[in-house]
């Protein structure tokens, strides 16, 4: 069964069909798949960021560990600028991470504290792609999906799916 509303200005119900974003709830798979790799002997968690980033010269990343992207603990701020929403929901993962190559400060020191920041998961999910040698969708289909069984879910691509026009297109 299916409720509630798919798309809000068109007042379409929603359907069995109706493809929802999971959004923050996907950094549990991102996480996953970071520890995969680790399992395997691929990268380890205390793996300083810049062996992927190697461009972030400044010195705020010296300290910051792959383990301070997952945990919300680096300390790099979520400077991005104010989009409006057709800009958010088409933007790619290179976009959420372009201010980083300029940032020059941190909120704390790596483990200081807490700080819940949407761009160091996309910094992970890069990790992933550059570990594995698969593209972050593939890698997350292949080896967190499928084989839990999730046969309808994958990783939302804006140029795939337009989320305020198509909430009923096939997965």
């Amino acid at each position: 069964k299916a409720y509630g509303t798919a798309n809000m200005p068109t007042q379409t119900q929603a359907s069995t069909a109706t493809l929802f974003c999971l959004a923050s709830i996907s950094k549990q798979f991102t996480a996953t798949a970071i520890l995969q790799l680790c399992e395997q002997g691929k990268m380890s968690l205390h793996d300083p960021v810049r062996t992927y980033f190697p461009h972030l010269t400044h010195p705020i990343w010296d300290s910051v560990e792959v383990w301070h992207l997952l945990a919300h603990s680096s300390g790099i701020p979520d400077a991005r600028g104010h989009y409006p929403l057709s800009f958010k929901l088409a933007a790619g993962d290179d976009d959420a991470l372009d201010y980083l190559d300029t940032l020059t400060w941190r909120h704390f020191s790596p483990s200081e504290t807490y700080e819940y920041i949407n761009p160091t998961f996309v910094m992970a999910g890069k990790i992933i792609e550059q570990v594995s040698g698969e593209e972050f969708a593939g890698y997350m289909r292949h080896h967190i999906f499928e084989p839990a069984g999730m046969q309808h879910c994958f990783h939302w691509d804006a140029k795939a799916i337009d989320p305020l026009h198509d909430t009923d297109a096939p997965a």
